[in-house]
């Protein structure tokens, strides 16, 4: 039963068809996060959690691994201990709108250009912080690089891990 109940969830969130985007309203998009948080489904090749927004959380590196590989979500609101998700406790965005921090990171730090796609909801225990899924698409001009600081780096993604490419 988790397992089916995952796989139906991440089906949904990886919609592709525009028209069952825009079907997809937020309660739905919480309510398949909330479960997928409760079905326990760990990190892997296409999916990954983070507890926040913040770039010390290393969400663009992931970002990169998830466009040099298969593509994957990138879930922000969510703790968890290693590659196990514990529990949805959502993100205080701090006054700043969260769909364009995100893009303007992704545009700004990746090379070249990720195809992507970000949701934003309120999140209902607690109408100050917010939830966010960045769907990330499996690049067609690899390799994408990660650029922070002098170098650029290439991040693959190895089952739950992003490894830096030689």
């Amino acid at each position: 039963m988790r397992y089916n109940a995952a796989r139906v969830i991440m089906a949904d969130l990886y919609l592709d068809d525009i028209e069952d985007q825009r079907a997809y309203t937020d309660e739905m998009i919480l309510h398949d996060v909330r479960a997928t948080v409760k079905a326990g489904l760990r990190e892997g090749p296409t999916l990954d959690y983070k507890a926040d927004v913040s770039e010390k959380d290393n969400w663009p590196e992931a970002a990169v691994a998830f466009a040099n590989t298969f593509g994957g979500l990138i879930i922000f609101g969510v703790e968890g201990k290693g590659d196990q998700p514990r529990r949805l406790t959502g993100f205080d965005p701090k006054g700043v709108e969260i769909k364009t921090k995100l893009g303007s990171t992704l545009l700004s730090r990746i090379q070249p250009r990720p195809d992507f796609q970000i949701r934003v909801v309120a999140f209902d225990e607690d109408p100050t912080k917010e939830i966010a899924i960045l769907r990330l698409s499996e690049g067609f001009q690899p390799p994408y690089m990660h650029s922070k600081g002098d170098e650029p780096r290439i991040y693959v993604r190895v089952g739950a891990q992003k490894t830096e490419a030689d």
